[in-house]
């Protein structure tokens, strides 16, 4: 079941058609699919309703009064019919219920556009074949494309509850499960894998530190390149650590410079041994652990050589998968300073790992994260500046002159000065400016800001605010009163639209910095978005500082920020406005299904959310028909399938043909104004009038987003949907 783009599909479908004999019937088409631009389901609710309509068809036949009437107008049948085989149902395939509907409505049996049933494999067969081509990609060293490959083929088969993760460790060579080998891009398959690996290694070794350093052993001897047995399994290494010598000394890393990029290595005057990404790197022992808990880590690595707590620092800095919390805590209990170090000044540093970094008040570690420029927002840095326990006075030259807007922040005078010396102080304007004078005045007093004027650095007008401010009797009274002015959320907003092209996302989220210690008017900031979109809104709203009940208004913009994930999302509120965007089965299902999952699994939101909240309900009704057969399913799915049943027992019953046919028509997107982005609740117990309602209001909530969203495209093909970002409402 590999990926297929939408080219492609339509290709092989043209072809399909030339050698066909049997005309393709025009009943059913309507100028949306006639044109074979929209042919098929399009956006993520359309793609999700043969998915829905299945479990609800099902929880409606268990009742036992029989099944429900078979979708009967043409035009919602074609346009079921023509869903890209892998968004049916995971669990069970193709629908009977589609073909008989498709077939009643005398469309040709062999339509390239039509369903297709495909028996799918039972888990004996699944897992047969997984060993296979296991085993084969296993003796010949794989890369990444064939791993990636792999992993599509078997993650269908775990959502839709075929095998588990355990079954798949029971077949799955311990080797491919190691990220020097396999990169899992697909999150739920790999987050579950690795979640019982975790699981089944605690349970078989507990905390036996010699039981521990035996696994290790076993697991370096078999799981390197050249081993006699490429295929052995994790259980089957557990069983073969029983009857393995301990011996430490061998459970080191091998890097194997790649000569391609040797060049570039001596271009960056590293040595071999620093050289973390221009390697290839052999380490199964690091690749234990790495999963390990503190508690193993603090029992096994003592009997390590002495600098195993740095390799292991650079091996997971060198993977570029984060750092484990696990790994983290137990170096900063142990004060292993260099390997801190490391972590520190990995290119991937982000603010989950950064903060118990500055923490430690290391002058080293805060001129690390300082660097560090994608995952560490100006936010992070302004802590790094203006930390009172760390002084980087005497560090001013190792400063990367990419941070200079967030030294204007510094609580130490001569930081703030070197912003003024870079080249970014030609970009400076007046709040910029302001900010540095207080800044210096605050730091060092009204004889420091004397001095700095001298200089000629701070612009014209700003000096003389400065010189008229220097005379008050309270200088930084008088020179804040002043800049207030300057710091007003229309000024705010003229500069956020004056960005530029290439840098406009960092500089949005440094202008957004400089305003955060004045008052910003967000309802203000909202309507001009709404009034016309700033380029950057989700470097602008996914902030801290951004209060919960605005990020609530914003979720969806704020999860295209690719600098961080959605702040405040443990806040009820921001969970809420997460929930109401809904899963949107883009070009990254996987990434809101896990998402989802979590935030079931840490309560963040209820079984009856996901009814009565939950946006794009289609979505959701998919996520749940294929959770409902997964054995490792969060508590609340099962809730909330019974919630569904009794939904569709009260408003679908099964002699209500018209009810059904309403909800074939909705979810197929052949009505008027349809609810399909709206909630489960919304979409069951709409009456027959609900199409024809005009939605009141003009903002994008969760039951009526769907307006405004683009229905233009060239392909149905799985991935092939753009994520509209949602305007306040």
């Amino acid at each position: 079941m590999t990926a297929v783009t939408a080219a492609e599909v339509q290709a092989r479908d043209v072809g399909a058609g030339a050698e066909s004999s049997q005309p393709v019937a025009d009943d059913g088409h309507t100028d949306r699919t006639r044109s074979g631009v929209h042919w098929a389901p399009f956006r993520s609710t359309e793609r999700a309703a043969v998915a829905a309509i299945d479990l609800l068809r099902r929880l409606a036949a268990d009742g036992g009064d029989g099944p429900p009437p078979l979708p009967r107008d043409p035009r919602t049948v074609r346009f079921l019919g023509a869903t890209h085989r892998e968004l049916m149902p995971r669990a069970t395939g193709c629908p009977d219920w589609l073909v008989e509907a498709w077939a009643g409505c005398g469309f040709p049996e062999r339509d390239p556009r039509g369903p297709r049933p495909v028996p799918l494999p039972g888990r004996a067969e699944v897992l047969e074949e997984l060993r296979t081509k296991a085993d084969r990609n296993a003796r010949r060293m794989i890369g990444y494309k064939d791993t990636a490959a792999l992993a599509a083929w078997l993650s269908p088969f775990y959502l839709g509850g075929l095998v588990t993760a355990g079954d798949i460790l029971d077949v799955l060579p311990a080797s491919l499960t190691m990220t020097h080998r396999v990169k899992w891009q697909l999150r739920p398959l790999r987050y579950a894998v690795e979640h019982e690996l975790r699981s089944l290694l605690t349970r078989a070794l507990g905390t036996d530190r010699e039981a521990w350093l035996r696994l290790l052993t076993a697991v370096e001897l078999n799981c390197r390149a050249g081993s006699d047995r490429p295929d052995i399994t994790w259980p089957q290494l557990l069983d073969l650590a029983g009857t393995v010598t301990p011996d430490p000394g061998m459970l080191r890393p091998t890097l194997d410079l790649d000569p391609r990029r040797a060049s570039a290595r001596g271009g960056r005057g590293l040595s071999p041994e620093d050289e973390l990404f221009g390697s290839t790197w052999w380490w199964p022992a690091g690749e234990v652990l790495r999963r390990v808990d503190g508690t193993v880590l603090g029992l096994v690595l003592p009997a390590l050589p002495e600098d195993t707590g740095v390799q292991l620092a650079r091996y997971v800095v060198a993977l570029r998968h984060g750092t484990p919390p696990d790994l983290l805590e137990h170096l900063i209990a142990t004060d292993d300073r260099e390997a801190l170090l490391v972590l520190a000044g990995g290119p991937d540093v982000d603010g989950r790992t950064a903060g118990p970094l500055l923490a430690l008040g290391d002058q080293d570690i805060h001129l690390k994260v300082a660097r560090a420029w994608y995952r560490v927002g100006p936010d992070r840095r302004r802590a790094v500046f203006s930390d009172p326990s760390v002084t980087l006075a005497p560090q001013t030259a190792k400063l990367s002159k990419l941070v200079h807007p967030e030294l204007l922040l510094s609580r130490e005078p001569e930081l703030v000065e070197t912003a003024f010396t870079g080249p970014r102080l030609n970009s400076f304007r007046i709040q910029e400016h302001l900010t540095g004078a207080l800044s210096i005045l605050r730091a060092g007093g009204p004889a420091r800001l004397t001095a700095f004027l001298a200089t000629g650095l701070l612009s014209p007008a700003v000096s003389r605010v400065c010189a008229k401010a220097l005379t008050a009797s309270d200088p930084l009274a008088a020179l804040r009163t002043r800049a207030e002015r300057e710091f007003t959320t229309p000024k705010l907003a003229a500069r956020l639209r004056r960005v530029g092209i290439t840098s406009g996302a960092s500089e949005s989220a440094q202008l957004m910095l400089l305003f955060d210690d004045w008052s910003i008017d967000w309802s203000y900031l909202e309507a001009e978005h709404l009034r016309e979109p700033f380029e950057h809104w989700p470097r602008i709203v996914n902030r801290m500082p951004t209060p919960p009940e605005v990020l609530a208004r914003h979720t969806a913009a704020a999860a295209e920020d690719r600098s961080r994930p959605v702040c405040h999302r443990e806040n009820p509120v921001v969970a809420r406005g997460i929930l109401r965007d809904g899963i949107s089965w883009s070009s990254t299902p996987d990434g809101a299904i896990d998402r989802l999952d979590r935030m079931l699994e840490a309560g963040t939101v209820t079984a009856d959310e996901l009814i009565t909240v939950a946006g794009k309900g289609p979505c959701v009704l998919r996520y749940l028909g294929d959770k409902r057969h997964r054995p490792d399913a969060p508590e609340g799915v099962a809730e909330a399938v019974a919630k569904v049943a009794a939904l569709v027992r009260t408003h679908l019953p099964v002699t209500d043909e018209d009810a059904w046919h309403r909800l074939y028509a909705r979810l197929a997107a052949q009505d008027p104004h349809p609810l399909q982005e709206g909630t489960i609740e919304a979409l069951l117990t709409a009456g027959p009038d609900a199409g024809a309602r005009k939605v009141a209001g003009d903002g994008a909530g969760a039951e009526d987003g769907a307006g405004a969203e683009a229905s233009a495209g060239d392909g149905a093909a799985p991935g092939s949907e753009p994520g509209p970002e949602a305007i306040p409402g």
